[in-house]
């Protein structure tokens, strides 16, 4: 399981993703290789979390790191690209399916 401290920090990159490239808890799924299921519950963490004044306003929570770590591995890839190349603002005005297709291939290193 992760510490509080790296649940903080995946939740955290988790809601950054999400919000820059606009995409559903399905299709982040999809490109994050989780479940939809595990996806869901994550982003709803992730938004009590970024909502909470306190400590004490944050519920307790377990992320296996089996299942959360290769996603975390991709968000900061990507993230690191947005940083380097914009990859979130270049993909803006995609459909989802098409921003999908775009972040999968630049995991791959085939894009951007």
């Amino acid at each position: 399981m992760f510490s509080k401290a790296e649940l903080e920090q995946f939740l955290a990159a988790l809601l950054a993703f999400v919000t820059g490239t606009g995409l559903s808890a399905a299709m982040s799924a999809k490109v994050l290789g989780a479940s939809h299921q595990s996806m869901c519950r994550w982003l709803t963490l992730a938004r009590t979390y970024a909502a909470a004044q306190t400590d004490s306003d944050k519920p307790k929570a377990t992320v296996y790191r089996y299942l959360a770590e290769p996603a975390m591995r991709k968000l900061n890839r990507l993230h690191e690209l947005d940083e380097s190349r914009g990859l979130y603002t270049a993909i803006q005005r995609e459909k989802p399916s098409g921003k999908v297709d775009i972040l999968l291939a630049a995991l791959d290193g085939r894009a951007v």
